[in-house]
Order: structure tokens, then sequence, then C-alpha cells
């Protein structure tokens, strides 16, 4: 009798252990296919960011128009896609070096100015 129990109790766990070992099968899949997600976001972020850098307009509209499966770096993807719709990206101007405002001169005037201010009030005195 007691044979009989501790098989049916080995048969028992057998099978908790087979479930185990598919739920942990399960689970590893799960993170594999996480991982792969994650990794194409961190790839999406980043072309995103060159995009930004590169001075595009629309983002998703950018992305929509790269070919991805041709093997392709991101840089050389966005690239193209610059060269063939220069439109989605804004024009890359030369930064300004100046208004022509003068800034010495006008410390200079202020200068001045306070100097006959405080001239000023030393009269009334």
């Amino acid at each position: 009798m007691e044979e009989t129990a501790a098989a049916e109790r080995l048969a028992q766990l057998e099978a908790e252990n087979e479930a185990l070992r598919e739920t942990c099968g399960t689970l590893e899949q799960q993170l594999k296919e996480m991982g792969l997600q994650m990794a194409q976001m961190q790839e999406e972020s980043k072309a995103e960011e060159m995009i930004r850098q590169m001075g595009g307009k629309n983002t998703k509209a950018i992305m929509a128009l790269c070919d991805r499966e041709s093997g392709l770096s991101w840089e050389e993807l966005l690239t193209k896609v610059q060269e063939e719709a220069p439109y989605l990206f804004y024009e890359k101007r030369a930064a300004v070096k100046g208004t022509g405002v003068q800034m010495g001169k006008s410390r200079e005037k202020e200068e001045k100015a306070a100097a006959q201010f405080r001239k000023g009030l030393r009269r009334r005195g």
C-alpha cells in the first residue's frame, strides 16, 4: 500500500515537473520575444534621434519611407530618403554671427548717462 501511494505521489510530482518545464519554456520564449522587441524599439529610437538631428519634419513619415529590409544602416537609409524627399526635412541655414549691434558702444552710452544722472543728483543737494 505504501508502494502504491509512493508511486502515485511520484507520478503526481512528475506531472507537476512537466507542467513547470512547459511553463518555463513558455516564459523563456516570451523573454526572448520581449528582448527582440526592446532591441527594435532602441534601434527605432536611435533612428528617430538621427532624423531630428538631420532636421526631419515628420519622423513617422520618414521612417515609413525607409526600406529596413535592404540591409543598409539607418544613416544610409535616412540619407537616401533625404535625397529622394527633401521636403520632409528643414533646410540647414548658416548661423547668424551677430545682429549688428555693438555692445561696447551701448554700454559706454549707458555709463555716460548714469554718470550724468549722478552728477545731476549732486547739484541738488
